[in-house]
């Protein structure tokens, strides 16, 4: 009976120790993943917090079947903002549209160029920070 009962420790032991051995490995990745999204989340927060973007003017030229808007912004943030991964809306629908450099640096200004059927509209600028910017563009 000595020798089975041993068998029996060791073998409960050993897989303790497997068993616990695993947890701690499956704990150990949640926490890495854990400060890894809250890392993210402040570097988000953080870009947003210091995003802020003006309406300097903008014009709107009647072509022959379209509207063309320009917009003239600037970066009063301290963030800078990449225009390639930046969205416009206009009326919800959004659009194409070309801009004059890729980052938009602070206190800098930018233009945005954009083709519309109409010559109102409420325009949405979402930027990459996460930043929004409405503007009502009015045709005169």
């Amino acid at each position: 009976m000595g020798f089975s009962y041993a068998v029996a420790v060791v073998i409960l032991l050993s897989s303790s120790l497997i068993f616990f051995g695993l947890v701690y490995d499956q704990f150990q990745t949640g926490n890495i993943q854990l400060d890894n999204s809250l890392a993210n989340k402040n570097k988000i927060i953080c870009g947003l917090e210091n995003s802020k973007v003006s309406l300097s003017n903008y014009t709107v030229v009647k072509e022959t079947t379209d509207f063309s808007i320009t917009i003239n912004l600037t970066n009063n943030g301290s963030t800078t903002l990449i225009m390639s991964n930046t969205n416009i809306l206009f009326n919800g629908t959004e659009v194409k549209f070309s801009y004059s450099e890729n980052y938009f640096l602070p206190l800098s200004a930018e233009e945005i160029n954009v083709l519309y059927p109409r010559g109102n509209a409420t325009v949405l600028l979402a930027f990459n920070t996460g930043y929004e910017k409405f503007i009502q563009v009015v045709y005169k």
